[in-house]
């Protein structure tokens, strides 16, 4: 029984650091990687490498051709904004879950440790 217990934590513990790697993206150097760079002025560029600034680019031509009024405008931005907000706050939990789960895997990577130690 205790054999079962062993190894149902040595393949969690196994599980656990190919399920952080694959939600994590680092360079080489042991950076996170971002979609936004530094222009040399220092500031971030915004998406597309631009510096912040998108122009209409696809997004305009598509609401030229959908041909809507100031309000339809007004509620999409609204929506746009809600939808926005909403996802920052699911990021903000999947990064808090993310440092639970790294937190779990060091105490487990520990917990095993100290087993083979024993052993």
């Amino acid at each position: 029984m205790e054999s079962v217990n062993i190894a149902s934590i040595v393949a969690i513990a196994l599980a656990v650091p190919v399920v952080l790697a694959q939600s994590s993206k680092t360079s080489e150097n042991g950076q996170t990687k971002s979609r936004k760079e530094w222009n040399k002025d220092g500031k971030r560029k915004g998406h597309g490498g631009h510096d912040g600034h998108r122009g209409d680019g696809m997004h305009g031509m598509f609401m030229k051709k959908l041909n809507l009024t100031e309000a339809q405008k007004t509620q999409m931005k609204t929506i746009n904004q809600n939808f926005r907000e909403h996802m920052k706050s699911l990021r903000e939990e999947l990064r808090a879950k993310r440092n639970e789960l790294r937190q779990v895997k060091e105490s487990l990577e520990m917990f095993i440790l100290h087993l083979s130690v024993l052993n």
